[in-house]
């Protein structure tokens, strides 16, 4: 699997659990570049370079989320740093994927399942982190439930 079609799957599984939660998602599309006779290559096209989906829902704050792995959090964060976003309307979120058994999570949590760690964007330029996002749309107190069932040797 290349990093592009990786950094895909991981949007389209986000995108289906903001749709499971009631969102309407618009992803960034990748745009075509000619670098010469007859080749192209496909680029990123983020929104505003640094957002990946775009999420709304009636009488809840617009979501900007920007999907990536544990080992670049800090890049994205980055990016993020001169886009005067409206905190009043949006939330600002790096969706972290973390695949398959680690040995420990963000918050010195064992993780036993594919999920998301998920921090937002404060108006004062700090991160706050959010909880996990299993790979199914179920959030923390779910994934504390099936972290014990694990352990127990109960796992679906």
């Amino acid at each position: 699997m290349t990093a592009n079609s990786k950094g895909a799957a991981i949007e389209k599984q986000a995108q289906e659990i903001l749709e499971k939660w009631g969102y309407r998602v618009q992803r960034a599309s990748r745009k075509m570049t000619c670098i010469g006779p007859g080749r192209y290559i496909s680029q990123d096209n983020d929104f505003w370079n640094c957002v990946d989906l775009l999420a709304i829902k009636s009488d809840s704050p617009v979501r900007m989320v920007q999907t990536t792995d544990p080992t670049s959090v800090s890049h994205h964060r980055q990016k993020f740093i001169s886009i005067p976003f409206p905190f009043a309307h949006c939330w600002v979120e790096i969706w972290a994927w973390h695949a398959g058994k680690r040995s420990k999570g963000d918050a010195g949590k064992y993780l036993l399942a594919q999920v998301f760690s998920v921090t937002r964007l404060q108006p004062d330029g700090s991160w706050l982190f959010c909880g996990y996002v299993l790979a199914d749309g179920r959030t923390a107190k779910d994934l504390e439930q099936y972290e014990e069932r694990c352990r127990e040797g109960k796992a679906e």
